[in-house]
């Protein structure tokens, strides 16, 4: 089942709860995409750091798909597999790989 992101943040952050809601606040107020957009996840691999996001374009690249996401309001890029199809409009299921997000300081 597919979680908010800030539920995904708290987890992925994995230190002491009240510095994670600190930051989920932090990332609810900005929510720029976290990740870069060939780290994120169009054919998730588990449950883990699953977000859903609204298909709002896919355009193929010759050796990848780019395809731009609605979460939560913002608008994301995620690069995808070349024969990555979806139906724009619809929802799907990405995930954020603990490894490859970057949260940074807001300026």
């Amino acid at each position: 089942m597919a979680r908010d992101v800030d539920q995904v943040h708290r987890e992925v952050v994995g230190v002491d709860p009240a510095v994670a809601e600190e930051v989920a606040a932090e990332l609810r107020r900005r929510l720029e995409p976290p990740a870069r957009p060939e780290d994120v996840r169009l054919i998730p691999d588990g449950n883990t750091n699953v977000i859903e996001a609204r298909v709002l374009a896919q355009v193929y690249m010759g050796t990848y798909t780019q395809v731009q996401l609605d979460v939560q309001g913002h608008k994301w890029l995620a690069h995808g597999p070349a024969d990555f199809r979806t139906q724009v409009g619809g929802t799907i299921r990405i995930q954020l790989p603990k490894s490859r997000i970057w949260l940074l300081p807001a300026e």
